[in-house]
């Protein structure tokens, strides 16, 4: 209890000496991307690629300069508050979840892609399961969490060059635990989510786990490309 207030207390000082502004027009608010700069993110285009079956939405566009800094500083600089944000982008740019607005959620479930053992002591904090829980509060679709796991700790994906090599690398690194759910496999929804997609192999490579496991409706859910 007296550490939870400790922490409280600092975090307070922190945030008078080093208040909040917003990353795009940069006035002081209680979150790094004020409502009305958020309205202002641009959905991207549907991902596609014809080496990739798997349907991807990505929420916006990496080459606006506010998500590459949003994403920059909450992988690389610990701003976890961020994935909130990420998650209210998915959201308000991705129709797939008004579509479903009163849909059964028991159907459905958000499926982070993992990292390694090795990254994840290293970082601290697996960035797409952030996401993924920010959107499982805002939404009441439940979090599979350890569902999906990686079992090799692959190259990472921007140290390599060709889409070839990045599926290459990334072959057999996925495997899945069995789901805890009265429903079975082949009638849930997933949303496999990353923060990021370039090439697609990554997504790709997880689904393929995936439908190995026996599930058959796989759509990649990211906040940008």
């Amino acid at each position: 209890m007296i550490i939870k207030l400790i922490h409280k207390c600092v975090k307070s000082a922190l945030e008078i000496i080093f208040p909040i502004t917003c990353f795009d027009c940069g006035k002081k608010n209680d979150s790094y991307l004020c409502f009305d700069c958020r309205q202002k993110i641009a959905p991207a285009k549907q991902f596609d690629s014809r080496k990739i079956k798997l349907i991807i939405f990505a929420a916006s566009s990496y080459n606006n300069p506010v998500i590459r800094k949003i994403i920059w500083h909450f992988k690389y600089r610990g701003k976890y508050k961020l994935a909130e944000i990420l998650a209210e982008i998915i959201l308000q740019n991705v129709k797939l979840f008004t579509e479903i607005s009163g849909a059964d959620f028991r159907n459905y479930i958000f499926i982070p892609i993992p990292i390694s053992k090795k990254k994840l002591k290293q970082r601290g904090y697996n960035q797409a399961g952030l996401i993924a829980r920010a959107l499982s509060e805002k939404t009441g679709i439940q979090r599979g969490e350890n569902v999906l796991f990686k079992k090799i700790d692959t190259l990472a994906q921007m140290e390599i060059k060709t889409k070839q090599e990045r599926m290459s690398n990334l072959k057999g690194s996925f495997d899945v635990h069995p789901i805890d759910s009265a429903n079975p496999s082949d009638k849930i929804t997933i949303f496999l989510i990353d923060d990021v997609v370039t090439t697609g192999a990554t997504l790709n490579e997880a689904a393929r786990s995936l439908q190995a496991a026996g599930f058959k409706k796989i759509i990649g859910i990211t906040a940008a490309t």
